[in-house]
Order: C-alpha cells, then sequence, then structure tokens
C-alpha cells in the first residue's frame, strides 16, 4: 500500500532538524479514491492517538498528486 522513507525537517522550519518518517501511498494507488480516502483516514485517525506505544502523526497531506503520512520516526 507504502512506502516509508526516513526524512528530516529542513533548516528555517519549526523542529528543524528532527528525523521523521514519511509514509507515501504508492503511485498505482494514488488514482484510486477508496484507497485515498482509507490513507487519508489512517492518517487522521491515528493523529489524535496519544500513546507511548503508537507513533505520533505529524501531518497528512498530499503534494503534486503524492499522498503522505509525516510520523515520528523509531529506529529499530
Amino acid at each position: 500500500m507504502a512506502s516509508v522513507w526516513r526524512g528530516e525537517i529542513p533548516a528555517g522550519e519549526d523542529s528543524a532538524g528532527t528525523v521523521v518518517a514519511i509514509k507515501q501511498l504508492h503511485d498505482h494507488l494514488s488514482d484510486d479514491p477508496e484507497f485515498i480516502r482509507m490513507f487519508k483516514d489512517e492518517g487522521r485517525i491515528v493523529r489524535d492517538f496519544d500513546h507511548p506505544n503508537v507513533v505520533k502523526v505529524y501531518d497528512v497531506g498530499e503534494l503534486d498528486g503524492v499522498y503522505y503520512l509525516a510520523m515520528e520516526f523509531v529506529d529499530g
């Protein structure tokens, strides 16, 4: 359904230098409204969780047709 990448918040932004995980919806699913809805729902639901065993979701969005979740990075 998605790929996960390691990223860093760029200089000049709030929390600059913070390492994050970026979950990106696969291209072949980006044209399917049902998958887009499920992906966005996942991000919105998890964003409201506050539990030490669940990663934090910082942002849910779309950039140039690419849907993503920006999340807390947990090494390992």
